[in-house]
């Protein structure tokens, strides 16, 4: 068995990062570790072994257990390794036990009968389509609202009353948006941002990625988080709690018609770790993409089929999405053109845009629209105070009977308007909160900064997916391991190691066998230590029945009296 003295030398040599990367990946509790030997005591114990070894990825004791390269530097951080840089023993053995409980070769539900294979395939694909319909309408929530998160021992995760807000506003089971955000979390495409979610660049490129690029990105990542033992639950078809929405949205698993759930054949790839193959697989299920749309004289827009990705970003920008789905549905309003206009567009943008996608044309009703609502876009302007410590804002206007008409609004009345001047009114609240009411209002506003240039208050906030990070209480136990006197001081590092083992024994009145250096040879000696200060430590010789002082310098070894 390997002894914390072994790991000592290694833990000396961590600089600060190194140190918080192995705090962090093996999980070391803040209390009851006091220095660098405490340290090496917990990491070589059996059942922190185990334990940090079930926690692995299933991928990663594969690749551990074969000598890879780059598993075997993670387990050089991890501190898995002797000095050699081979495997602990302990290690070794681990790994062999969870690749011989990790189910083997994957096995789809039903390989013998072909026509219940197809069929729980189809359902698969399906169920993991609909999945990722869902996760892009999620998205799209997170970009243009607020949606709290949360930062724990658990990691990043979307605060429970937003989950279950958008559970129901999306008509969807609240696990399912849970499972959905976590995945995304995971995979980077959305990420923390102060105190509340945000798409970060991947998420908005995961936006713009056909339907089986889209499932590629979530499953890859979401098979990191895949261990030995949730893997041979996945091969039977009964995932743990903790995977079982994240595999039903990935079509890991779907509905067999006889025995309820059971492994597709995406999921048995994606379980052997070919998820490129599985990806090819579901290109061949998944519903073709349509690049054009019918726009109809009411302003509906509707899609004969799901939107080819590019499609579906224009018409978001330009239109409200009504129904999402195989037939996605919008309108184009006067708000939504309003917005679009405000974002950059033209008038003839918006038609050359319209007309691309279009099945038939524009409608005249729309194209009226357009030139309706960009002849009056600016009439009513929302601009900051001069002074940047003023509350509220102004309302401009080069009509009077515009601001008319706002002052006697009495659905504007929170705004708290206040006239100034003839083309000129005040406001209470916060541009950004004004310019909002007013377009709700559908009233032709835009947004200017205080000079007057154009202001685009609807710009969409990006985050960027950062590493976890140590907890207060880990920053503490990192210092306090830095500081210790056994990272500075590697010569007392046995001695201090010797002294803790005789210490325990002292406490527990147990006997312990010590080796003592005599000169000429080693002597053992099983004694109960009585005394463990200094430069030596007394001790009751259980054999002679005497007291014996032993100085340090000449302890070899410290050993349990059955070892």
């Amino acid at each position: 068995m390997t002894t914390p003295l072994e790991l000592l030398p290694a833990l000396r040599d961590l600089d600060r990062e190194s140190l918080a990367q192995l705090v962090q990946a093996r999980a070391v509790p803040s209390r009851g570790i006091t220095g660098l030997i405490d340290l090496a005591e917990w990491l070589v114990d059996p059942e922190q072994l185990a334990e940090a070894l079930g926690r692995l990825p299933w991928r990663d004791v594969v690749a551990m257990q074969g000598r890879e390269a780059d598993a075997m530097t993670q387990a050089r951080a991890l501190l898995l390794t002797n000095h050699d840089g081979e495997l602990l023993p302990e290690v070794a053995r681990l790994l062999e036990e969870l690749r011989a409980a990790d189910g083997g070769p994957a096995r789809a539900g039903d390989p013998e009968d072909d026509a219940v294979q197809r069929q729980l395939d189809a359902s698969a694909a399906e169920q993991s389509f609909t999945a990722l319909q869902l996760a892009a309408e999620l998205l799209h929530r997170v970009d243009t609202g607020q949606i709290a998160s949360r930062n724990d021992r658990r990691g990043v995760r979307m605060a429970g009353v937003d989950v279950r807000r958008l559970a129901a506003s999306l008509e969807a089971r609240h696990e399912s948006i849970s499972a959905l955000s976590s995945l995304a979390i995971r995979a980077g495409v959305m990420a923390e941002r102060g105190d509340s979610l945000a798409l970060t660049q991947a998420g908005r490129d995961w936006l713009l990625a056909s339907m089986p690029e889209r499932w590629h990105t979530l499953a890859t990542s979401w098979l990191t988080s895949v261990t030995a033992h949730e893997r041979a639950l996945l091969l039977t078809g009964t995932p743990s709690a903790a995977q079982l929405d994240s595999a039903h949205a990935l079509g890991v698993i779907a509905e067999h018609p006889d025995s309820g759930t059971a492994l597709s054949s995406i999921g048995a790839l994606v379980l052997d770790g070919d998820v490129d193959a599985a990806r090819d697989l579901l290109t061949e299920l998944f519903p073709h993409a349509v690049d054009q749309v019918y726009f109809q004289a009411d302003g509906a827009v509707i899609a004969p089929g799901p939107l080819v990705p590019q499609i579906d970003e224009q018409l978001r920008a330009r239109a409200e999405i009504e129904q999402s789905g195989i037939a996605t549905r919008f309108r184009v309003t006067r708000q939504s053109l309003t917005r679009a206009l405000a974002a950059g567009d033209s008038p003839d943008a918006l038609r050359k845009a319209f007309d691309a996608m279009s099945i038939g044309g524009i409608p005249q009703p729309i194209d009226y629209l357009i030139r309706d609502v960009a002849e009056h876009y600016g009439e009513i302007r929302v601009r900051p105070h001069d002074d940047p410590f003023a509350r509220g804002c102004r309302v401009l206007a080069d009509d009077p009977k515009l601001l008319d008409a706002l002052e006697v609004d009495r659905s504007l009345a929170a705004l708290g308007l206040r006239r100034h001047g003839q083309h000129e009114l005040s406001a209470r609240v916060h541009p950004e909160g004004v310019y909002h009411s007013l377009l709700e209002a559908k009233v032709p506003v835009a947004a200017e900064h205080v000079d007057g240039s154009p202001w685009r208050i609807d710009v969409p906030r990006t985050a960027v997916a950062a590493a976890p990070t140590l907890s207060p209480s880990q920053e503490r136990l990192v210092d306090a391991l830095l500081d210790d006197v056994e990272r500075e001081e590697a010569r007392d590092g046995e001695e201090a190691w010797l002294r803790r083992q005789l210490d325990r024994a002292r406490r527990d009145k147990r006997a312990v066998r010590v080796d003592v250096n005599m000169g000429r040879d080693i002597r053992s000696l099983e004694l109960v230590p009585t005394s463990v200060t200094g430069p030596r430590f007394r001790g009751r010789d259980l054999e002679a029945d005497v007291e014996r002082t032993i100085p340090f310098s000449a302890l070899t070894g410290v050993h349990d009296t059955d070892d």
